[in-house]
């Protein structure tokens, strides 16, 4: 099952890398990119991190063709994959995390639009199962493993900037460990505050800035004066 699953990560790749060769930017693509020249802490519509990537690339290569603006999100769904497999088959085995790794690569929403454009999705996608995997692996470890809670909080602050499923999977993160007795207590280990703080520290970054766009944007919409 492992080898079968390496074959599903290494042929949806090759397949994505060729869709991104040979198919032109869309319109979110082509908005993101545009956005991206300027470097912010905060955007008026989107949580930042997809825009620090295409600005990082672009700046890095120094132009913004379509296939470099987007191979980094490309690599990161072959990421994702890898993700939803180890998931899966810490919690159900190895051959059903082939089925959910493949059945992740045939869905067409997320193998060509969070799988290869240059869109939010892919890092909230990848964020969402890293973070979901090393809550796993927190919960099954003893009660000192940092490593798991730490990978939660990080992953899970760093993808899942203030978009409506990155609010309910954080919400859920917090609820789970305030409501479960057998963890509840973790709340007195400092790895597991540090996880809760890294898991809130984006919003608390990018959230004024998010709000002076969003006054600036209905600023400009208000009637002047004359």
């Amino acid at each position: 099952a492992t080898m079968l699953g390496v074959a599903v990560i290494v042929v949806g790749t090759a397949v994505r890398v060729l869709l991104a060769a040979t198919i032109g930017l869309g319109v979110d693509e082509s908005y993101a990119v545009a956005i991206a020249r300027q470097t912010s802490l905060a955007y008026f519509d989107h949580p930042p991190l997809a825009f620090w990537i295409a600005g990082g690339v672009a700046r890095l290569t120094g132009h913004e063709y379509g296939f470099a603006m987007r191979l980094p999100f490309v690599l990161m769904f072959t990421a994702s994959t890898w993700a939803v497999f180890a998931l899966t088959a810490q919690l159900y085995g190895r051959r059903a995390g082939l089925w959910a790794a493949g059945f992740l690569n045939v869905t067409p929403f997320f193998f060509v639009s969070a799988g290869s454009w240059t869109v939010p999705d892919g890092p909230l996608v990848l964020g969402l199962l890293l973070a979901a995997l090393c809550f796993v692996r927190a919960l099954k470890g003893d009660q000192t493993n940092w490593r798991g809670w730490l990978g939660m909080g990080l992953f899970a602050g760093l993808a899942l900037s203030p978009t409506g499923p990155g609010r309910m999977a954080r919400r859920f993160l917090l609820a789970h460990g305030l409501l479960t007795p057998v963890i509840a207590f973790n709340y007195f280990y400092p790895h597991f505050s540090i996880a809760v703080l890294l898991l809130g520290s984006p919003w608390l970054i990018t959230a004024p800035g998010s709000l002076w766009a969003l006054a600036a944007y209905f600023r400009g919409l208000s009637p002047r004066r004359a």
